[in-house]
């Protein structure tokens, strides 16, 4: 065999006892075309039969393989589906090589490498032949076929050839000829010519195509081709057929050409449907015209017949009266009067007669001519439509960064989508506000974002299209003031789309599985179970009955949380409702946690923080901290460690400001030529997610989580903003130089081929422009705020009549309308928040505090021990709760059911709750924690790899464990470990 010939008689032998032998008779099948390509034969004697299988199902033989060949080697080299059946033809005796055989043997024994090499070679060389070879054949077919023709059918299948297809007004232009003429004159045509997408127009069938544009330059010269398409453009611009016009452009990649005529059929279009539907109104007087000229017409007739009537009943009858009464020579006379006057009034009814039919025919030329009109409108309608999907339809292959610079363009296009192509729209919209927003009006602007909420409603997309919405209502209010405002305006409004959007992904990769029937039919059963289970059991470890019930019902919210078939806010309000209908708890204690200060407190932080997102600051302070550090990668990595610590405090949504920082960046990363998911663009991506996002615990402003964890224990032993700070102040140190040291080592090797240039720094500071009066007064107060927190050891009041006055002043000045508190509030999340503060209150009243602090010190007395042993087994647990519940409702879980052994422990409630914090948002499974995939996808996944964040979600977690180990001295001296 050609393939082993350079064996030695060693090698063959041990090569023989790596095959396996395979028998068959004639008609046995070696294998099916499309079966997978896992193995290959070699033929010993026999012979097999290659076909391949046609649409039909017939079969067509393709080659007649003999002793020595080998078969079925093409699919194993290139791991597609077979692409030719093979059976045998005769008995014969094969070898099966399988995939993994043959694996082996390429590695072993080069000479195989070496033959496979050069079959393909061989077979493509072969495979050029054949298609030149049909190619030749082909065009002399063609050629054959074209000389049995007249010169003019000639020429017109020439022509179609250099068009996308050919009407039937150009084809008489040019030709002089009709399509049914010429198809019924020579019925060869039709090996030519299909029917054209549009209903009077043909094309050149694509394979005859190729071939005679080959043979044109030879046939005509190189200009027939230009003069061809220059006669049809001619044509269709005359005849104002501008979608034609576009479809040739777009054949030749013309697109300036094909934009310029598709601005002009905008125009045209929008005038065209101007002009008809003013033709409808015409049409609807007219068609009123006639109706009242009908019942005024037929009115004044009716009149005039009962006048003539009456007056000719009346002159008879004075007539009879004078020829009674006078003498025979005045009866003459009477009788010649009447003679007279009768003559004249059949005259007037004559006359009468006339203008009646005169009236009608008149009715009815108006009838005619209001149906011609109507027909006109029709037609003015259906061709102005026809074109605007034609055009459509062609555009569809243009450049993005071509068709969003012509606007005029573009709405035409995404009418057309919106109809036909809604996916195709709404990437265009996209497209558009991404390269061409910050160039187009206010007006313009409101126009796309409406657009893109049309497009939304048609997939189905309500969330997304409510928030196109809100962005076109901003917008259009925005363009009132002054450009520069309608400038921060769009790149607000493109902040917050991009934010959104992250946030969408990010919530839908954080679930565990696909929100089914039967896993929600699964968790309301359990849930349901629970709450029973609990209630008919007997009370255990010192419990009461209602106390029993209290944590069968927890345990079903916890269950209903996991699985999240139902938003977070309406479980928590369905918990307290049974905890009252129950008899658990009172009312007032079961929603207590809605009367409480640090409530109030979550409310007007959310409102500054809307208020801070909105204006644009955040992001304008992080530009201005890049701009402060040395242009290399090193110097912008502690820029956006600067930037991270420095808005910590001022906004309290992780999410929020990882979607700010993670995007600048990868800006950054772009600026410098780092490649996606490059150690560069890696090392500025995670170093923005870890001080944007996961550094918030270390202030009590840095997270809404922060708040409600602690409000959960803030009765027992309330903590100022001031003393968490510095509480947390060492812990953020190790934090800080453990994770900056991994990334700097990780990374270590990174070097950007171009320092970031400080007028892209510039360039987005320009477009911010500066500090609009809305943004001055929103970060005076804030800043305010903070202070008089810090301050709060001197001044005694306390932060939610701080940030009161804050919310007071930003209501009073405008700055907050109410349009932001309705919108830019959480009030689901304050829901939730308020049950979620009515807990502890009702698992105070009820004892159930007494009874897990006994039940957990006798059963877990090694872990009170020692605050490094309690602070360590916090952090385990922690994490592992993490897989399965998350985010609120794991801290809620955790920080109820370890304060008791805190308390045992003599560890500070606050301890307890910084370490549940930190350890409650790990991503050791991107799923575990939202920040991760909240930052993952704001820059759409070119940031960082799931790898790459892998790797520091571990040294994110050895950070946490050693900086609450290490902090246990200094705790101890501040008196907060006893």
């Amino acid at each position: 065999m050609e393939m082993f010939k350079d064996f030695s008689n060693i090698e063959l032998a041990k090569l023989l006892g790596k095959l396996d032998m395979v028998k068959g008779q004639a008609g046995d099948m070696l294998f099916e075309q499309g079966d997978p390509g896992d193995s290959m034969y070699l033929i010993e004697s026999g012979r097999v039969e290659l076909f391949s299988q046609k649409q039909d199902g017939t079969r067509q033989s393709l080659a007649s393989l003999q002793e020595g060949d080998t078969l079925g080697e093409m699919a194993l080299l290139t791991n597609e589906p077979r692409s030719a059946t093979a059976i045998l033809a005769v008995e014969s005796v094969l070898y099966y090589i399988d995939r993994e055989t043959f694996d082996r043997l390429v590695v072993e024994q080069p000479q195989i490498s070496s033959y496979f090499i050069r079959l393909l070679s061989q077979r493509l060389v072969s495979t050029n032949g054949q298609l030149q070879a049909s190619k030749e054949a082909k065009a002399q077919w063609v050629l054959h076929e074209l000389e049995l023709l007249p010169t003019v059918l000639r020429d017109f299948l020439f022509a179609c050839a250099c068009l996308p297809n050919m009407r039937a007004g150009l084809l008489n232009h040019l030709f002089g000829v009709t399509i049914e003429g010429a198809n019924q004159a020579y019925p060869a045509l039709g090996r030519f010519i299909q029917q054209g997408v549009e209903q009077d127009s043909v094309q050149i069938r694509p394979e005859i195509a190729r071939v005679m544009l080959d043979m044109l330059p030879l046939r005509y010269g190189e200009q027939k081709q230009q003069f061809w398409v220059g006669q049809a453009l001619a044509y269709y611009q005359a005849q104002g057929d501008w979608a034609a016009v576009v479809e040739v452009h777009v054949a030749r990649n013309a697109w300036e050409q094909a934009l310029d005529a598709a601005a002009v059929a905008a125009g045209e279009v929008e005038s065209e449907q101007i002009k008809a539907m003013g033709q409808a109104v015409l049409v609807g007087v007219a068609k009123r015209a006639e109706t009242a000229g009908q019942e005024k017409a037929t009115g004044r007739v009716g009149q005039a017949e009962q006048r003539g009537q009456a007056k000719m009943s009346g002159q008879v009858g004075q007539a009879e009266q004078r020829g009674q009464e006078k003498t025979s020579g005045q009866v003459g006379q009477a009788e010649q009067q009447g003679q007279e006057k009768a003559t004249v009034q059949v005259g007037q009814a004559e006359q009468q007669r006339q203008m009646k039919a005169t009236g009608r025919v008149m009715q009815v030329e108006k009838a005619e001519k209001a149906e011609k009109a109507e027909k006109a409108a029709e037609a003015a309608l259906s061709e102005s439509e026809r074109q605007q999907r034609v055009i459509g339809r062609a555009l569809r292959r243009c450049p993005d960064e071509l068709l969003v610079a012509r606007y005029a363009v573009l709405w035409a296009y995404v009418r057309y989508c919106v109809e036909h192509a809604p996916e195709a729209g709404l990437s265009i919209v996209e497209a558009a506000l991404d390269q061409q927003g910050a160039a187009y009006s206010a007006q313009q602007l409101t126009t796309v974002y409406e657009w893109g909420a049309d497009l939304c409603r048609k997939l189905g997309r309500k969330q997304l299209a409510l928030e196109y919405l809100q962005l076109a209502e901003s917008t259009a209010l925005s363009g009132l003031g002054s450009p520069r405002q309608g400038e921060q305006s769009f790149g607000l409004a493109k902040q917050m789309l991009a934010r959104s959007k992250s946030e969408r992904l990010a919530a839908g990769a954080a679930r565990l599985g696909d929100r089914s029937r039967w896993l929600g039919l699964a968790a309301v059963i359990l849930a349901v179970a629970s709450v029973l289970g609990f209630h008919m059991a007997e009370p255990v470890a010192g419990l009461s009955r209602h106390g029993m019930d209290f944590i069968g019902i927890g345990l079903a919210a916890v269950i209903l949380w996991i699985v999240n078939i139902m938003p977070d806010y309406i479980v928590a309000l369905g918990m307290a409702m049974l905890w009252v209908i129950g008899g658990l708890v009172p009312p007032e204690v079961a929603l207590s946690g809605f009367a409480s200060p640090t409530w109030l407190y979550m409310i007007f932080i959310m409102a500054m923080s809307a208020v801070i997102t909105k204006s644009g600051f955040l992001y304008r302070f992080s530009l201005h901290a890049l701009k402060r550090f040395p242009a290399t990668y090193r110097g912008q990595l502690w820029g956006i460690v600067a930037g991270g610590i420095m808005l910590n405090p001022m906004i309290p949504s992780s999410s929020a400001k990882v979607s700010l920082g993670v995007p600048i960046a990868q800006t950054l990363s772009e600026s410098m030529g780092f490649k996606a998911r490059s150690h560069g663009a890696a090392g500025l991506g995670l170093t923005a997610m870890l001080f944007y996002g996961f550094t918030a615990p270390f202030v009590l402003t840095g997270s809404y989580t922060n708040v409600l964890a602690f409000g959960l224990v803030t009765n027992a032993s309330p903590v100022n903003w001031i003393q968490w700070f510095i509480y947390a102040l060492p812990a953020f140190i190790i934090f800080s130089a453990v994770l900056l040291a991994v990334i700097l080592i990780m990374f270590r090797k990174t070097a950007s081929s171009k320092p970031i240039a400080a007028d892209v720094l510039d360039e987005q500071l320009r477009l911010l422009g500066p500090l609009t009066r809305e943004e001055r007064i929103a970060v005076t107060t804030v800043l305010s705020c903070i202070i008089m927190l810090v301050l709060q050891p001197l001044h005694g009041i306390d932060s939610a009549w701080v940030m009161l006055i804050g919310f007071a002043v930003l209501v009073i000045s405008g700055v907050l309308d109410r349009k932001t508190i309705s919108t830019g509030i959480d009030w689901t999340f304050l829901l939730f928040l308020g049950v979620a503060f009515s807990f502890s209150a009702a698992a105070n009243e009820l004892g159930l505090v007494e009874a897990l602090s006994s039940f957990l010190g006798q059963h877990m007395g090694v872990f009170v021990t020692s605050p490094f042993f309690f602070l360590a087994a916090v952090i385990v647990l922690s994490f592992i709760v993490t897989l399965i519940v998350r985010d609120d409702p794991a801290v809620i879980l955790l920080v109820t059911a370890l304060l008791p052994l805190a308390d045992q422990a003599g560890v500070h409630p606050w301890i307890l709750v910084f370490v549940v914090l930190l350890s409650t948002d790990p991503f050791f499974f991107a799923y575990q924690s939202p920040t991760y995939l909240t930052a993952y996808y704001s820059s759409e996944g070119k940031a960082f790899s799931h790898r790459q964040g892998q790797k520091i979600a571990f040294v994110y977690g050895l950070a946490v464990l050693l900086l609450a180990l290490l902090c246990v001295p200094y705790w101890q001296w501040l008196g907060l470990i006893h």
